[in-house]
């Protein structure tokens, strides 16, 4: 039987969670109260979400093995960044589940995605790799797809569905066919993505987390991996948008809301969990914080003991 679900977020780590199987992590990047939701329409085989955020976010996920999964991004061009190339609004990325992507939305950001058993879809179509990301550029099928799932979601969502297992039988195959007529025209994104500079970043990323707290200056950073500053400051603005120094301090702070937010333990306050992610500066990072996340680093930590 199919299974609908709808949920809030208050906060990206909330969020990151909400897609049961995927492994994520998430970084808000925009100023101001976190907002979002995701939708989620379970059938035999294939799951269908929505997932909207109301912020600019950083994304770095990873869907579960055996799947295949259907990404198209809704709403402005110019507002994602996939593995650091641009991705248009309205195109239908094909992945494999189980290898990260780094995903940037710029903007408040709105997301169909279908996850596929992959045996399913090498059952219709046992000549296609899906090993490798692939894409469909904008195109009157892909449009008609999103359309449907989207009017899917809303009738599940209002209760206006039919009912029955006729019913879960017969949508379950014509979104299968949908996706095998889309698959089989998709073009290689190798061309499209980048690759090495994805991977670059996430050298460097995982570079700083294990400085976590540490002061860290760009030219540090870049011998450390074997790069020089310049290409250094030059990546993360391919990949993130952001100059270094800005991503790790919005990092960092999403680091203490986390920690706020799960609460502490007795004795310890809002400056020890500042002070251990590397702000000494009391003062500027609570201004820091309010101005990114809508609230007083004391308001989270009074609300997470709340509960």
């Amino acid at each position: 039987m199919l299974a609908f679900h709808h949920a809030d977020y208050a906060d990206a780590f909330e969020q990151e969670t909400g897609l049961v199987g995927w492994s994520q992590h998430y970084d808000q990047l925009g100023r101001g109260r976190y907002w979002g939701s995701i939708d989620t329409l379970a059938l035999a085989g294939m799951t269908i979400y929505r997932e909207r955020i109301g912020v600019p976010i950083l994304q770095e996920s990873a869907g579960p093995k055996g799947r295949v999964l259907f990404a198209i991004p809704l709403g402005a061009d110019g507002s994602w960044r996939v593995e650091a190339s641009a991705l248009a609004s309205g195109s239908l990325m094909i992945a494999p589940g189980g290898q990260e992507v780094v995903i940037v939305g710029s903007e408040a950001s709105d997301l169909l995605i279908v996850s596929a058993e992959a045996d399913l879809l090498e059952a219709h179509l046992p000549g296609i790799d899906f090993s490798t990301p692939a894409l469909v550029e904008r195109c009157a099928q892909v449009q008609a797809l999103s359309d449907w799932l989207l009017s899917l979601l809303d009738a599940h969502g209002a209760g206006r569905a039919p009912v029955g297992a006729q019913y879960d039988q017969v949508l379950t195959g014509l979104l299968l066919d949908r996706l095998v007529g889309l698959a089989g025209n998709a073009r290689g994104a190798d061309l499209l993505f980048r690759p090495a500079a994805a991977s670059d970043y996430r050298r460097v990323r995982d570079y700083i987390a294990a400085q976590a707290g540490e002061p860290l200056a760009v030219g540090e950073m870049a011998k450390a991996i074997g790069m020089e500053p310049a290409q250094l400051r030059a990546l993360f603005k391919q990949v993130t948008g952001l100059a270094p120094s800005e991503w790790i301090m919005l990092r960092r702070l999403d680091a203490v809301r986390r920690d706020l937010s799960n609460g502490v333990t007795a004795g310890r306050t809002v400056s020890d969990v500042a002070m251990n992610w590397g702000f000494w500066h009391l003062g500027r990072f609570a201004q820091y914080y309010a101005t990114k996340f809508g609230e007083t680093p004391s308001e989270t930590l009074a609300r997470s003991r709340a509960v």
